[in-house]
C-alpha cells in the first residue's frame, strides 16, 4: 500500500507536497490576504475533509480486503482507521488534540472528528473531516463542490464557538477514491465568485484532470492535485505553519 506523505505549510505562504507543488498565481492573493488577516486577527483557520469510506463494492477500486473496503465500518475502513487514514493519523499525532466526534451528524456521514491545534505563527487551526458512508460518493463529491462553489453554508458549535464548515472553511480537501472516474456528477455551476476563493486540495488518483472543470466552475485554486495514479489515497497533513 502506498503512503502518500504532504508536509502543509502555512495557510498564510501557501501549502506545498512534496510531490506536487502549485505555483503561485496571482489569483491566489486574495486567499493569502484573508488567511494572513484571519491570523492577525485571532480567527481560527477552518480545514474541511471529506472522505468516501473505501468501498469494495460501491466504488471502481481495486479490492482490498474485506475489513479495509468495507464502507460503512469505522474502525476498520482504510481511509479512515489504519494508521495512515484521516482519524487514525490525526489522533495519534501527538500535536494535534483532539476536540470531540460526532455520530451520524447526517444521512451520509456516519461520523464527524474536530481536531485543533496552535502554531507558533499564532495560527489556531480546526480541522474538521467527515467520514461519508462508502456508497455516498455522489453525495461526497456535491457536497465538496458545492461547498467550493459558496452554495452550501452551514456552521457548528464547538466549545461554546460557532465554527464555519463547509463553503465557511478556508481549505477544502476531498481524500478518497476518486468517484469522477466512475460516474457523472451534475453540478450547477455559479456565474461568478460573491465569495472568497477557496483554496482546494484533491488526494485521489489522477484528480488534476478529473477535477480541474469543477474547479473552473467554482472559481476554486487547486493547491495539491495528483496527477498520477496511487493503490492508496492515504495522506498525512502534518504541519500549517
Amino acid at each position: 500500500m502506498t503512503k502518500l506523505l504532504f508536509s502543509c505549510v502555512t495557510f498564510a505562504w501557501g501549502l506545498f507536497s512534496s510531490f506536487i507543488i502549485s505555483q503561485q498565481h496571482p489569483t491566489r492573493d486574495s486567499i493569502i490576504n484573508h488567511l494572513q488577516s484571519k491570523i492577525a486577527h485571532s480567527d481560527p483557520l477552518i480545514v474541511h475533509i471529506f472522505v468516501p469510506l473505501c468501498d469494495n463494492e460501491h466504488q471502481g477500486i481495486v479490492p482490498t480486503s474485506a475489513s479495509l473496503g468495507n464502507g460503512m465500518d469505522l474502525k476498520s475502513n482504510l481511509y479512515w482507521a489504519t494508521s495512515g487514514g484521516v482519524k487514525r493519523f490525526f489522533k495519534d499525532h501527538p500535536s494535534w488534540n483532539f476536540v470531540q466526534s460526532v455520530m451520524n451528524p447526517s444521512p451520509h456521514i456516519l461520523e464527524r472528528v474536530i481536531f485543533s491545534r496552535t502554531f507558533s505563527n499564532n495560527a489556531h487551526v480546526y480541522v474538521i473531516a467527515d467520514a461519508y458512508r462508502g456508497d455516498a460518493m455522489k453525495k461526497c463529491l456535491s457536497d465538496f463542490f458545492n461547498s467550493l462553489s459558496g452554495m452550501f453554508q452551514n456552521s457548528i458549535t464547538v466549545n461554546g464557538k460557532t465554527l464555519p464548515i463547509y463553503s465557511g472553511a478556508d481549505l477544502l480537501i476531498f481524500n478518497g477514491h476518486n468517484g469522477l472516474m466512475d460516474t457523472e456528477l451534475h453540478f450547477v455551476p455559479i456565474d461568478q465568485p460573491s465569495y472568497a476563493k477557496k483554496d482546494a486540495v484533491s488526494i485521489s488518483c489522477a484528480s488534476g484532470n478529473y477535477f480541474k472543470m469543477y474547479y473552473n466552475q467554482t472559481y476554486a485554486y487547486p493547491l495539491v492535485e495528483l496527477n498520477r495514479l496511487l493503490s492508496s489515497p492515504v495522506v498525512f497533513y502534518d504541519n500549517f505553519e
